[in-house]
């Protein structure tokens, strides 16, 4: 298995959980993608598979060993040999978790609406990082942003919009307006809306 090493699908997962799907990635060499989730994020990054990886676990200790032996050698690409019951890195080896079966994620993504009828819109994320650390949000702290924009905003030259939107912070006791973002960029595929 191959993924560009400046993905880092570990900083997902949440060993805190008894489940094994939230403390350990999984590789799903059928549909060539490694795949992270805590229950609130779910994330599939590309992963170029080899003829003898099979799917199941990956220990993010496998992915870090990965990326130190991929720093070392000035690489661009982590590299697992992702066999049965062990995941191989160079001269190193771990032991890797038994896998009975993943949750059906790929059924949960196609569920979703699709790019050609939903409304798509992008922010910065280096803007919602700033956002954070300046409300003093702890980044390892759960802190849920809503936001809100107008669907009828100006039109760009690209045929999307572009609007302000708002920002809200929800406590355990009040949602607090707290930041204005702008532009914000986004498109309306679906003709109903």
């Amino acid at each position: 298995m191959k993924i560009d090493k400046k993905y880092r699908p570990e900083l997902v997962l949440d060993k805190s959980r008894e489940a094994d799907v939230f403390r350990f990635l999984y590789l799903d060499v059928a549909k060539k993608v490694l795949v992270a989730t805590n229950g609130h994020i779910l994330l599939r990054i590309p992963a170029s598979v080899g003829d003898r990886d099979v799917s199941g676990f990956i220990p993010s200790e496998a992915i870090e060993c990965a990326r130190s032996r991929a720093q070392e050698k000035g690489l661009s690409q982590l590299f697992i040999k992702a066999m049965k019951t062990k995941l191989v890195i160079g001269d190193a080896a771990f032991v890797r978790p038994p896998c009975e079966k993943y949750p059906d994620y790929w059924g949960l993504i196609n569920r979703l609406p699709s790019p050609d009828t939903a409304i798509i819109f992008g922010v910065d994320m280096n803007c919602l990082d700033r956002l954070r650390a300046s409300l003093g949000v702890d980044a390892n702290k759960k802190t849920h942003l809503f936001f809100s924009f107008d669907p009828n905003g100006k039109r760009n030259s690209e045929g999307g919009y572009e609007d302000t939107i708002r920002v809200y912070l929800q406590t355990k006791k009040e949602s607090v307006e707290v930041a204005l973002i702008a532009p914000v960029r986004w498109y309306n595929n679906n003709p109903e809306l």
